[in-house]
Formats: C-alpha cells, sequence, structure tokens
C-alpha cells in the first residue's frame, strides 16, 4: 500500500474524491456511471481499489471482484452473481438488496425445460418458483451461482456445485412470509415481459428462449443475448431497490462495483453489457462501477465513462512514503535518489524503498548499490538470491503490452529489448525493428505496441525498464547497443536530425563531437530557450555503466569533460562541463554526493549567461541547479 505518513494513499486523492463525487448524486441521468481508473502495470490500481473498498465498507452496498483472477471458463452469468451476492450483504441504512429479476433469469436458464409445450414450460417454471422460498436460502444460491468465482470474494467454499445444478438448492428473493405463486409470478416475472420499455412481450416465452440460448453459450449469439438479459434484470433489480423507502430519500449514496483488470477479455465483456444497458434506460442506475485498466481504448469513449488517469508520485509524495519505511539514519538523499530512478512509478518507487530499508548503508554509493542487493521482497517469498535489479526488471517486463506469456525471460528476450530500447524516435525504432530486429523472438507488432525507444511511452515504468535493459547489456559485454548507437548516429546526421545524432554520439561516448556540435548552436543573439531544449534532449541519452567510477559525480564530470582540452578557445570547455554535468545528474545510478555537481553546472549556466544576448533561459536554468543542490547537501 503505497501510504504515507499521515495514513492517506499517496498521488489517489484525485481518484477517490472522483468515486466520492459520483456516488453522492444519486438519482442524476448526467452522472458517469463508469470510472475507470488507468495505469501501467505496478501503478498502483490494486492498492487504490483496496483502499476504495476499506473507506466505503459499512456505508455503501459495494462488490470487489478482479476479472485478473478469473478461470477462462468462467461466464458473466457467474461475475453477476458474484456481484449480487456482495452487493446483498447487510449494510447499515440500506439493508440487503435483493436481486429478484436475476434470480428469476439464473433459476430459467437452470431448469430443463421442454419449450415446444407452452403450457408444460409454464408449469414448470411455476413449480420452480414456489419451490424456491425462504430468503436465508439466498445467500446458498448467490453464492453457488458464482461457481468457482465465490473463492474471489472471500466467501467459504461448502456450496460450489455445477450450474446446472443450482436450482436443486433451493432458493427465494422474498421472505418465507410472502405467498409463493402470487409473488413469485409477479413483477421479478413480468419484468421478463415489458424490461422496463414500452413493448410487452409474454415472460414465459422471453424465459424460454433464455433457457434455449442457455444450454449452449459456446455459440457467440446465444452468450450474447443471455448476458446481455441477465445485465439488464441485475440493473433493474438494482433501480427497483432504490425506487422506494429510504433508500430513494435525497442524500442516500449509490452502490458501487470495483472492478480490477476490466481490461481482460470477461471485463471488456461485461463493461460492453453495462454500458449497453444503461444506455437503453432514461432512468439512472444507482450504480458506480470503479474499474481498472492500464490504459483507456476507443472502447472507452463513452459519455457514461469518466477515464482518471493514475498518475505517477511527485519528488514530495516519494520522500512522505519514505518516512514510514525507512529506519532512522538512513541518508535523508534517499528519496530524491529513488525518484530519479522511478520516475514516480509506484511500485517500483515502493519495492527501491523496502530495498533502502534493508541495506541502508547501500544507499550512499547510488542506485546501483541498491540494485545489487538481495530483494527483501522475493527473500520473504523464500526465493533468496534474487537481486533487487532483476526482481524490478522482471516486474517491469510483465507490464509490456503484448509480451505473450509463453515467451521465457531470458537472455535472448532481453537482448532484442535492449536493442529497440537504443533508439530515441519513432522513426530509430522502425528502422531498429525492420532492419535489425527481423526474425526477433517477439514479432514487429508486439515490438511496436512496447513502446520502448526514448520519446515512445514516458512513464517513469517504462523509463526505467529502458535504462535496465541498456544496463543489462552493458554488463553482459554486448556490442549490440553501442554498434546500434553509431549506426543510428550516421542515419541521423544523413537526414538531418541534429539532436538525433549528438544524442546518440553522447550515447556511445563521444563526448568532443557531442559538445562541440553543441557549442556550434549555442546562439549569441537569439533567446537562449531553444538551445536549452536541445541540450536537455541530447543529455537524456542513458549513460553506460562505470566499470571503475570516480569517487564522486563531481570528479567524473571533470573526467569526462577533460575530454574536450581546456585549451579549446571561447566557451567549448564550459559546454563541455555543462553537457557532462546534466548528463551525470539525469543518470539514475549516479551516487547521492550532487551537491557540487549541481552547483558548478549553475555557475558555468551563468558563465555561459554573459555570452549570450537574451540570457534569461539560462539564468533561469542555473537557479534550476542551485535549488537541487540544496536537495544533494548532504
Amino acid at each position: 500500500m503505497l501510504t504515507g505518513s499521515t495514513g492517506r494513499i499517496l498521488g489517489r486523492q484525485e481518484a477517490v474524491e472522483a468515486l466520492e463525487e459520483c456516488i453522492t448524486r444519486s438519482g442524476s441521468a448526467e452522472q458517469p456511471a463508469f470510472l475507470l481508473f488507468t495505469g501501467t502495470g505496478g501503478s498502483g490500481k490494486t492498492a487504490l481499489l483496496n483502499k476504495l473498498a476499506a473507506e466505503i465498507d459499512q456505508v455503501v452496498p459495494y462488490a470487489h471482484f478482479d476479472f485478473g483472477r478469473v478461470e477462462k471458463n468462467a461466464g458473466l452469468p457467474e461475475v453477476l452473481s458474484a456481484l449480487a451476492f456482495e452487493l446483498g450483504r447487510r449494510c447499515p441504512g440500506y439493508g440487503r438488496l435483493r436481486f429478484h429479476r436475476l434470480v428469476v433469469g439464473l433459476l430459467a436458464m437452470s431448469e430443463d425445460v421442454d419449450v415446444s409445450d407452452p403450457d408444460k414450460a409454464r408449469r414448470t417454471m411455476i413449480d420452480v418458483l414456489r419451490r424456491n422460498r425462504g430468503y436465508d436460502k439466498v445467500w446458498e444460491f448467490t453464492r453457488a451461482s458464482a461457481g468457482d468465482l465465490a473463492g474471489l470474494l472471500g466467501v467459504p467454499a461448502p456450496l460450489r456445485p455445477t450450474f446446472g445444478a443450482l436450482a436443486s438448492l433451493g432458493v427465494d428473493y422474498v421472505t418465507s412470509r410472502e405467498a409463493g405463486s402470487s409473488f413469485l409470478l409477479g413483477e421479478p416475472y413480468r419484468w421478463y415481459g415489458h424490461q422496463d420499455r414500452e413493448h410487452t412481450a409474454d415472460p414465459m416465452r422471453v424465459l424460454g428462449a433464455l433457457n434455449r440460448r442457455a444450454g449452449n453459450l459456446d455459440d457467440r449469439e446465444n452468450r450474447e443475448a443471455v448476458e446481455g438479459l441477465l445485465t439488464e434484470a441485475f440493473l433493474a433489480d438494482l433501480r427497483a431497490a432504490f425506487s422506494h423507502g429510504i433508500r430513494s430519500k435525497p442524500g442516500m449514496y449509490d452502490c458501487v462495483v470495483l472492478l480490477d483488470n476490466i481490461d481482460s477479455e470477461l471485463g471488456e465483456r461485461f463493461r460492453r453489457h453495462y454500458l449497453r444497458a444503461i444506455g437503453h434506460k432514461p432512468r439512472a442506475v444507482p450504480l458506480v462501477a470503479a474499474a481498472t485498466a492500464r490504459q483507456a481504448s476507443e472502447r472507452h469513449a463513452n459519455e457514461h465513462i469518466r477515464v482518471v488517469p493514475l498518475r505517477e508520485l511527485t519528488p514530495g509524495e516519494t520522500e512522505e512514503l519514505a518516512r514510514p519505511e525507512l529506519p532512522g539514519g538512513v541518508d535523508h538523499r534517499v528519496a530524491p535518489l529513488v525518484h530519479g530512478l522511478t520516475g514516480g512509478h509506484p511500485g517500483s518507487t515502493a519495492l527501491m524503498l523496502e530495498a533502502a530499508a534493508t541495506w541502508p548503508s547501500a544507499v550512499r554509493e547510488g542506485a546501483g548499490a541498491l540494485l545489487a542487493q538481495e530483494d527483501p521482497r522475493s527473500a520473504a517469498e523464500g526465493k533468496p538470491g534474487v537481486l533487487v535489479e532483476q526482481r524490478l526488471r522482471e516486474d517491469l517486463l510483465r507490464s509490456v503490452p503484448d509480451l505473450p506469456e509463453a515467451v521465457p525471460v531470458d537472455d535472448a528476450l532481453l537482448a532484442t529489448l535492449a536493442a529497440l530500447a537504443v533508439a530515441r524516435s519513432a522513426d530509430d525504432a522502425a528502422w531498429i525493428i525492420s532492419e535489425r530486429l527481423e526474425g526477433a523472438l517477439l514479432g514487429a507488432e508486439a515490438l511496436w505496441r512496447s513502446c520502448l525507444w526514448h520519446e515512445g511511452a514516458t512513464t517513469g515504468d517504462r523509463a526505467l525498464l529502458r535504462w535496465l535493459l541498456l544496463r543489462w547489456s552493458y554488463r553482459h559485454g554486448d556490442d549490440t547497443v553501442p554498434r546500434l548507437r553509431r549506426e543510428l548516429r550516421d542515419r541521423c546526421r544523413t537526414s538531418g536530425d541534429t539532436v538525433g545524432e549528438l544524442y546518440h554520439a553522447l550515447g556511445v561516448g563521444d563526448v568532443a563531437a557531442c559538445v562541440r556540435g553543441l557549442a556550434e548552436s549555442l546562439p549569441h543573439t537569439g533567446d537562449a530557450r531553444p538551445w536549452l531544449d536541445q541540450l536537455h534532449a541530447v543529455t537524456t541519452v542513458p549513460r553506460a555503466a562505470d566499470a571503475h567510477a570516480p569517487p564522486s559525480p563531481h570528479e567524473l564530470q571533470i573526467e569526462l569533460a577533460g575530454q574536450v582540452a581546456d585549451a579549446e578557445p571561447g566557451h567549448l570547455p564550459t559546454v563541455a562541463r555543462v553537457t557532462v554535468g546534466m548528463w551525470i545528474a539525469g543518470d539514475p545510478g549516479t551516487a547521492v554526493d550532487r551537491y557540487y555537481l549541481h552547483t558548478w553546472i549553475a555557475n558555468d549556466l551563468r558563465e555561459l549567461a554573459t555570452r549570450s544576448a537574451r540570457p534569461v533561459g539560462l539564468f533561469e536554468e542555473a537557479d534550476r541547479h542551485d535549488a537541487l543542490a540544496q536537495d544533494w547537501k548532504s
């Protein structure tokens, strides 16, 4: 749980407020019926739903369901039964919600009915409904209807029969004091004739068709019809439950279903039927679905859906998260160190802070030293010997879109992805995929969707994965990365992509060529801000890990900038120190002693400002590095 010292879940207040806003607008046809929280793997989606569940428990009726844990043979009838079971738990002020219409449909599906004889079918159905009474048995029915999915709700497992035997359990959706035939064949039964629309039909014919279609749910048309009708029945039960009594009074909250991993195949079917059903009705449904998915798609462009992207943690939130995680005496610079590595990706941030708490002496040496320690989580899981770097890399790989589960995470896969991570632009990536990765372990489409090039996915998790892949390649002595950089450098030069040319030149270690290119473009008369943009773009290239790093980042700056002779005329040495300094400062593997590094960058930027006709941008950048220097002061 990404919880700070105040107990709140960090970086997710917007999501909590979005749910509060929706559930307090009961009865409004304008409310978004579907909140979609999006974020990559490890972004805290599951933690958010767990937190929301804790917040609304015993406040509103709710259900919490994870589509990611559902077996492939499960269907939507079982899902609706599982949701009905949880929503039907007693809640103060709401009592127990009853799903009469859904139960009638499920009973009709479960019974062997001869639909060729309408009179016999009617007698059979009446007999089924009369047999199933006794409100105490509703829990047995809904639990049994959920089948194996009941286990995902934390429900005890004594009742897990096959779906076809549900009716034999006996169930009632009314109290035992009510007369059987008069109510059981009342509005819940009649609903199947009108379904809250103007047209009417014979309910028995509708239920007979439902029974017939339920006999072969492998057929897509049958499955669509059955799932659509049961979803409408489920929502009609909720409308009826909130149409009278205390639940209908102003100020009452809507009920909630929390749905994790709705971007699974079964989850998408639920979303489609749910949105289609609420679109058919003029009255709002007293239900808010709060779901999680890795990303929104065109399928989610709907007036009833509100997409809430889960942002990454800010530096301040990372520091707040670190306070309760770390014991006393740990270097206070661990928060900016971790944020610089993870970009605020919640899952990676939590893992690195756990590593820092376990290995506090490694913090001063930088993220590289922390990554080389044994992962505390793996050790607790009975998997000793797994390093933090390996655990982090494998966790991030699981969030890559379209990475087949059957593909092993081995050297061949890592080498393929590391080659793609060399690319800066989409043009770079397209060339690598078509010319250098043809016939690779992954297909071109999967590689393209991974967005592993620098300008592809810019989220913290993807930037960290790129860095880890390149780090793996360097440490394994693979010459693919430097070879690709040299080829891309030549291609960028030919195409006139100056930023790309200098980016790859610096990445391959040609500091002198990169510095000369930047020095030549430094304006003497115009605004310096475009040059700073170019400088930032070039120095974001990942740096190869040092075999024998100098004792401090500042000394490393002196060593690398020394590749451009101090005897060079003009401002070239100053540009060299600024360029190399920013490159080192932006490297996640740089140690925490960065105070003098940022101080010298600031001083050199002010020196360059004296040579510029419009130096404001340079002065502002110098001030930024002065502030960063204070963050890294010991």
